[in-house]
């Protein structure tokens, strides 16, 4: 079943917020862990896309479906492979870390769009809120 990575209580910067660090709106939710923390998969789904970026460091993004994307960034180090199968809260996508011009101190910046490149730029939407439909549908399907 789907989950969030971590537990709403690592939340250390929501989507959509607008600051001096993002002033045109947070583009994804940050959960403050420590260096190393090994990063579960929030969903089912293969390895897209797994590259470095100067500003968000070592990223994996997972498709779950057409049209579902989930961005992990600013890891330790490459994560999983473009390819690999993952399964929710099972498989490891890789671990936390504070790489990419971006990121200021250990953190992972997960992300939610509709294309593999939206980790980068176009639509995004709140992670948090798509995992919770996720979840309400899985369980719906489930019942």
């Amino acid at each position: 079943m789907s989950q969030l990575p971590f537990p709403k209580t690592k939340i250390t910067c929501k989507f959509g917020v607008k600051d001096a660090a993002h002033p045109n709106g947070h583009r994804g939710t940050d959960f403050g862990m420590p260096a190393g923390t090994e990063i579960p998969s929030a969903t089912e789904g293969i390895v897209a896309l797994s590259q470095w970026s100067d500003v968000l460091g070592w990223v994996v993004v997972v498709q779950r479906k057409p049209k579902s994307f989930w961005g992990y960034c600013h890891m330790e180090q490459k994560g999983l492979a473009v390819g690999s199968k993952v399964h929710a809260g099972k498989t490891f996508i890789g671990k936390v870390g504070d790489t990419g011009s971006a990121s200021h101190g250990d953190h992972l910046h997960f992300t939610h769009g509709d294309t593999v490149n939206s980790v980068f730029y176009g639509k995004v939407d709140d992670p948090v809120k798509a995992i919770a439909k996720l979840v309400a549908e899985e369980k719906l399907k489930n019942a």
